[in-house]
């Protein structure tokens, strides 16, 4: 057996540093080592100890940049139109202010390419006056500037980046749901008006799983929707699958580690579902919900974690605060551990002394990125990334500099990824 033993000199932190209980802790990872479906955290875990969002607004737009998450415009109260964009980096856990958007709009759409922001039309008062404009933000900087507008005005659509371009897709521009698919292409300041959504909708939300854009819920002729529809760059075609099990307007939506997550929305009534759609299957499955049910929000992955940040909490105008995580389950099991190919095992457990021993075996030869993560989601300590041998390893990591909390440990090669959770205790 070859055995990788790694002595990590971990981030200082202001608090106390706090010591393992070895027997308390080796309780714990015997009783957290093998999780199942049935055990409460199949369901997905929420953590809700964030710093506020700033100002409370919902209908803004949420996008991820350079590792911060970037919340822009909306309404703040139903008389206030709001052209602030706030930044709340993860590492640091904490918000800024930066340039404001070249003018209050909400319902607006944003995305991320090539280290810029984009930012596509929306509505400019409490009256609902669609835009065409396009804007994109430098954070280098920390300026707006004017890009060639939308071919169709509107608002209440849904972005996505998706191979260097941007993809938006339906909305209103007070005429009614629309099906519009047309992308933006930075490279060139140049649009193009690819093949329509088959379902007319707007307050809906969209998200990029593996090769294809997912468009899910919204509102159309029949109210609150439970469509959803998958769009293929390659070959500029819709498909259409199963329905999601909850219609709702106003939800939010993220892709991650091949799955599409569902948040929210509003349609008879304020929505808290968390609901999970697997490609593969063509299934869903319902999660832990939202600790603070409300529509009107934005939804952001970094690394293992979803933020799901700002909204309302009635139906209409009601701008709330929240900043809340959620851990999918995904992250917190092996659930595919044993279904798709390339899978190495890994088991755990404490060897005393204040330290943690992992064992793993990989069928082949592979590149192997392990890493240790907080609560929330944010990388402690990385163990291995490099060539690792095919066969049976071990790796010894000291947890004495680790405050008292929940972690987990991520493993990953090009063809599987196990991630599994451990306490440190006082």
């Amino acid at each position: 057996m070859c055995n990788y033993v790694v002595e990590l000199n971990h981030r200082k932190s202001s608090l106390p540093i706090m010591r393992l209980t070895a027997s308390i802790l080796f309780l714990l990872l015997v009783s957290l080592g093998n999780l199942s479906l049935a055990q409460p955290d199949s369901l997905g875990t929420w953590i809700t100890s964030f710093p506020s969002l700033p100002t409370d607004r919902q209908e803004s737009s949420t996008t991820e940049l350079n590792g911060e998450i970037y919340i822009m415009g909306g309404i703040p109260l139903a008389v206030f139109i709001e052209d602030v964009v706030e930044v709340y980096n993860p590492s640091s856990n904490s918000w800024k202010t930066v340039s404001s958007l070249p003018g209050a709009r909400h319902h607006q759409a944003t995305a991320a390419a090539n280290g810029k922001l984009y930012l596509f039309g929306g509505y400019n008062d409490i009256t609902f006056i669609d835009k065409d404009d396009t804007y994109v933000y430098d954070p280098l900087t920390d300026i707006w500037t004017s890009l060639a507008p939308m071919p169709t005005s509107r608002g209440a659509m849904a972005s996505v980046e998706f191979g260097q371009k941007i993809y938006v897709i339906g909305g209103d521009n007070n005429t009614g749901a629309l099906n519009t698919n047309e992308v933006y292409d930075p490279s060139t300041d140049t649009w193009t008006t690819m093949v329509p959504m088959p379902t007319p909708r707007e307050h809906h939300a969209a998200a990029v799983v593996g090769s294809l854009i997912y468009v899910v819920g919204g509102r159309g002729t029949t109210g609150a929707s439970t469509k959803l529809e998958a769009y293929d760059p390659a070959i500029n075609a819709w498909t259409t699958l199963t329905d999601m099990p909850t219609g709702r307007g106003g939800l939010a939506a993220i892709g991650l580690h091949g799955k599409l997550y569902v948040f929210g929305g509003e349609g008879g009534g304020i929505h808290g579902e968390t609901e999970m759609y697997d490609p593969i299957t063509d299934t869903w499955q319902t999660l832990e919900p939202l600790p603070t049910p409300r529509h009107g929000m934005g939804a952001v992955a970094i690394g293992d974690t979803i933020y799901v940040i700002g909204g309302a909490t009635v139906e209409g105008f009601g701008p709330t605060d929240v900043s809340e995580a959620f851990i999918p389950p995904t992250s917190i099991t092996a659930i595919n551990e044993q279904q798709s190919p390339g899978v190495f095992d890994l088991t755990h457990y404490h060897s005393g002394n204040n330290q943690v021993r992992i064992q793993f075996s990989l069928p082949r030869n592979s590149r192997l990125e392990a890493v240790v993560l907080n609560i929330a989601g944010q990388v402690q300590a990385t163990l291995l990334d490099e060539v690792v041998n095919s066969g049976e390893h071990t790796v010894v990591f000291a947890t004495d500099h680790l405050p008292s909390g929940v972690y987990f440990y991520s493993f990953r090669t090009a063809t599987s990824a196990v991630t599994r959770k451990f306490v440190v205790v006082e």
